[in-house]
């Protein structure tokens, strides 16, 4: 165990764009449309409200979200795949990004929307404790909340939300800067040939 690091994923540095440039009513949801990712959650929570989810991303479940939404009248509006280079602006065009996981690793999306300094609001799992530090540098929900929507309004209403942005970017450069990781990698490797 002593021979084993771990590193978490690295994250480029994104241009940052005020907060009130961004759009208000619409949320960003980035991975795969994949049980994993809960995304039945998200769908229910935004029920009947003025909020549109922008989906980037695909899979086996798109159909039934498609049906769930069309139930539930729930605005999904479907990007599909973006190459990474576009979707890193993509990031910077949203005030809010979502996650509703109910497990990951270290979770690449969501570090990005972090480091773009988006509001993040995400599935209080141990992966997501370990880059979120609640209403600090993004939000943390329970997901056997019934009423998600008044836990979503309460915090963009009482939190100082551009504090929260930029606490989120200053985390991931303190801890997932490209250039950190490189610097400590190449450490390991030099460490590894001694």
């Amino acid at each position: 165990k002593s021979n084993i690091k771990v590193r978490p994923n690295w994250v480029n540095s994104i241009d940052y764009k005020k907060l009130a440039t961004r759009e208000e009513k619409k949320i960003l949801f980035v991975g795969r449309l994949e049980k994993q990712k809960n995304i039945d959650f998200i769908v229910k929570s935004f029920s009947n409200t003025e909020y549109q989810i922008d989906i980037v991303g695909d899979g086996s479940l798109r159909k039934s979200i498609e049906k769930l939404s069309e139930s539930k009248n729930t605005k999904l509006n479907f990007l599909g795949q973006i190459e990474n280079e576009k979707l890193i602006e993509t990031y910077t065009k949203y005030k809010f990004y979502i996650s509703s996981s109910l497990f990951e690793g270290n979770p690449k999306s969501t570090l990005e929307a972090l480091s773009a300094g988006c509001i993040v609001f995400a599935s209080d799992i141990p992966n997501h404790r370990e880059v979120i530090k609640n209403t600090v540098n993004g939000f943390l929900f329970s997901l056997n909340t019934t009423d998600f929507i008044s836990i979503f309004n309460s915090a963009i209403d009482n939190h100082d939300l551009d504090k929260i942005s930029y606490n989120a970017i200053k985390r991931v450069l303190e801890n997932n800067s490209i250039d950190d990781l490189v610097d400590l990698e190449s450490q390991d490797l030099k460490e590894l040939s001694v």
